[in-house]
């Protein structure tokens, strides 16, 4: 939220580059009145953007003051046990009969359109946060992917005058499609520049353009 605010008010943008396009990205929904931050609600107010204190405290309220009508199943048996009725199905029903008296089924409650566009509007104002979370998923399994896939695999060195074939995908990735061969050559390794890095001629003594990284050779058995 520091960003947005930053942005909004000073036109401040962060330095790396992904932050600032994810800041212009989410700046249109949101905007800034007598210096606190506010969201642009579907189809209701603005909605006021909380602090990591302050969502704590709400939630609290929200939890365990005016608004906790709801109880446990255990809780609600217990209860009717103490007001004196008793069936062999109570602690049972009492963990089916709330759910059903929440979200009844459409086939015993009848369609509700307001209640509907109210629900589905509240959803909306979700949606970024829940497109948030699959991106940090996904960015984590990402790095979980590299890491298992740079554990596996291992840096190909060559030697001078070593004889090698090329990926073709990386020298040409737009010639032959699926049916083209996946290697090409042999060519001779010219120089060394660094570990990983070479300068290729074909076996005529020919020099190839530009330096390759192993990850793009291979060695060629005769």
């Amino acid at each position: 939220m520091h960003d947005l605010m930053e942005y909004l008010m000073h036109g401040t943008l962060p330095e790396q580059d992904d932050r600032a396009r994810k800041v212009k990205l989410r700046a249109p929904r949101f905007q800034v009145l007598d210096g606190k931050l506010y969201k642009r609600a579907f189809g209701g107010p603005l909605l006021r953007c909380l602090t990591n204190r302050e969502a704590e405290r709400d939630i609290a309220e929200v939890h365990e003051g005016v608004c906790a009508a709801h109880q446990m199943s255990r809780t609600l048996s217990q209860r009717i046990i103490l007001l004196g009725y008793y069936w062999p199905t109570v602690v049972q029903d009492c963990e089916r009969l709330p759910i059903e008296a929440e979200f009844p089924t459409f086939r015993e409650s009848n369609y509700q359109p307001q209640q509907n566009e109210e629900d589905h509007l509240a959803e909306l104002n979700l949606v970024e946060e829940r497109r948030m979370a699959a991106e940090v998923k996904m960015s984590t399994y990402q790095q979980v992917v590299k890491k298992y896939h740079d554990n596996k695999v291992g840096p190909r060195y060559f030697q001078a005058d070593d004889e090698v074939l090329r990926r073709r995908e990386a020298s040409r990735p737009g010639d032959g499609g699926k049916l083209a061969k996946n290697w090409e050559g042999p060519y001779r390794v010219k120089a060394i520049i660094r570990p990983g890095t070479y300068r290729l001629e074909t076996l005529d003594g020919v020099p190839v353009e530009r330096t390759w990284n192993s990850h793009h050779l291979r060695k060629f058995y005769k």
